[in-house]
């Protein structure tokens, strides 16, 4: 008994030292002045901007799986204050992410140890902040469903366990939320969902709690307005979907091995890198205690442990019937409940077995984030998608610029949010300069980002000649180790004149 105590407190030690480094870890880019700039983020930022002008918004980004379909802008209000605390600087809006970071943990932590108990509390917040470390500094809308599925789920559990309709309404307008952050989650456990409360409702004749059902339509209101508004923009696009139509298309054989790979690897969501085989240890450690040991359990947590399993193993089998690939930011949020159910378990495992899993799992992360530091050692101030780079551009136009000049920006993914975003930021720090966003003048500067070596088709001089509009050579040009280049021109008053491509995307137009 004493071993077992002793190995139980020094557990506790190390997993809360492992939670402090995984944070630590977490925060290593906003710790530096930088974020993970990537192009969803960007876009983000601009959208912020659209959002401080037009005071609101009706939509949020595009949803990758299916063309014209879009995802609610709930991301975008939540996240907005940073923006605008930090007078749209990304390093503020990195330390405001941090915040929420350590609030949905504290939420996790809360609800687990409502579920099941503080160890397994504990054990799930180190868990879950192990995603961060790597995703801490490029917060999306996604993310907001991970932070939140652990709630919703105790919000259902609850009306299981009490018959209270308030736990019901408050299920849907977080199972609502999760929708707005990210369908491909939400839309799927709102399917599942239905059976088990029209099952439960039937037995236990409350009828009447269904209508709570309404609460849904007020997160999900943004959509309804936007479709009533634009004759049924998104509902037409999805019904006009070719999704798994396209020459590379995923066969369904193809299909079933990757959503089976995810349901019993990836989807466990603890190991990753090169240590991810590892997953399929806690896999079978799962399926050995839903076989054999959940049936001792308790009543109302035999059913909690059910309807977690039922929950994630449905979410993969409703998968199936989206034909194409299953992307990172489609899935990710339901690790959060695989996680919920792996830390429930070690959580009752035995303490020798249990213990050595744990250790092995703490261990990894102990080496994952040490690799993640070594690794920003080669992003921070010199990737492309680091914020610090991308203001280093600016810094370096301001430089040489006059007081008035013109900028463009190119990359080979034709959005080029990430120079978008920073060029305006620096309009916003440079007031005493006339600087005009995708607009020729007699001083005119474009900055470019290399193209793969891949894309043989990829132009940038022909795209700067029939895009901008700029025909003539520049006057100076600056590079830079990982590629990038910027470019000076002065422009004859009939170039400057000449208009640029009409179709050219000089905002966030595609979103």
């Amino acid at each position: 008994m004493r071993i077992h105590t002793a190995i139980s407190k020094t557990i506790t030690y190390l997993l809360v030292i492992t939670l402090v480094f995984n944070l630590c870890a977490a925060s290593w880019y906003v710790l530096h002045s930088d974020i993970r700039f990537i192009s969803d983020v960007a876009r983000d930022f601009l959208l912020f901007g659209e959002l401080q002008e037009k005071g609101i918004m009706l939509l949020g980004p595009r949803a990758s799986g299916i063309p014209g379909l879009f995802h609610g802008p709930l991301w975008l209000y939540l996240t907005f204050p940073g923006y605008v605390l930090g007078g749209g600087s990304p390093v503020v809006v990195g330390w405001y992410w941090m915040g929420m970071i350590v609030a949905s943990l504290a939420g996790g932590y809360v609800v687990v140890k409502r579920l099941f108990d503080e160890r397994a509390a504990r054990i799930f917040v180190v868990l879950t902040s192990a995603l961060y470390i790597s995703e801490g500094a490029q917060l999306i809308n996604p993310h907001g469903a991970f932070m939140l599925l652990p709630i919703a789920f105790y919000a259902l559990v609850r009306y299981f366990q009490t018959t209270n309709w308030r736990w019901l309404a408050g299920y849907w307008l977080l199972l609502g939320c999760i929708i707005q952050f990210q369908m491909a989650v939400g839309i799927p456990l709102f399917l599942l969902s239905l059976l088990p409360l029209i099952i439960f409702v039937y037995k236990k004749k409350t009828y009447i709690h269904l209508l709570t059902g309404i609460v849904i339509a007020i997160p999900l209101s943004t959509f309804v307005v936007f479709e009533l508004t634009h004759n049924f923009a998104q509902l037409r696009a999805v019904l006009n979907s070719s999704v798994g139509e396209s020459a590379d298309a995923p066969s369904m054989t193809e299909v079933f091995r990757e959503r089976m790979a995810l349901f019993s690897n990836g989807g466990m969501g603890v190991f990753r890198a090169s240590a991810t085989p590892l997953n399929y240890l806690l896999f079978g450690l799962l399926g050995w205690f839903y076989l054999f040991k959940v049936k001792n359990r308790e009543k109302t947590e035999k059913n909690t442990y059910f309807l977690a399993a039922y929950l994630y193993c449905g979410y993969w089998l409703l998968t199936l019937l989206f034909p194409g690939h299953a992307l990172f930011h489609h899935w990710f949020p339901i690790t959060s409940l695989s996680m919920l159910m792996v830390a429930g378990v070690l959580a009752q495992t035995n303490w020798r077995v249990g213990g050595v899993i744990i250790s092995i799992i703490l261990l990894h992360f102990a080496q994952y984030s040490f690799a993640h530091i070594k690794m920003s050692e080669t992003i921070i101030g010199t990737a492309f998608d680091s914020w610090q780079f991308q203001q280093s551009l600016t810094d370096n136009i301001i430089a040489q610029s006059s007081d008035e000049f013109g900028y463009f920006a190119y990359s080979p993914d034709i959005y080029a949010y990430g120079p978008k975003y920073a060029l305006l930021y620096m309009k916003r720090q440079h007031t005493e300069k006339d600087i005009y966003s995708f607009e020729k003048k007699p001083e005119t500067f474009v900055t470019i980002e290399p193209i793969p070596a891949d894309r043989d088709d990829l132009n940038s001089r022909s795209w700067i000649q029939e895009k901008f509009g700029i025909t003539s050579q520049p006057v100076a040009s600056w590079s830079f180790e990982n590629g990038y280049s910027i470019e000076k021109y002065t422009l004859e008053k009939t170039e400057v004149e000449q208009p640029i491509d009409p179709n050219l995307d000089t905002g966030v137009f595609f979103r």
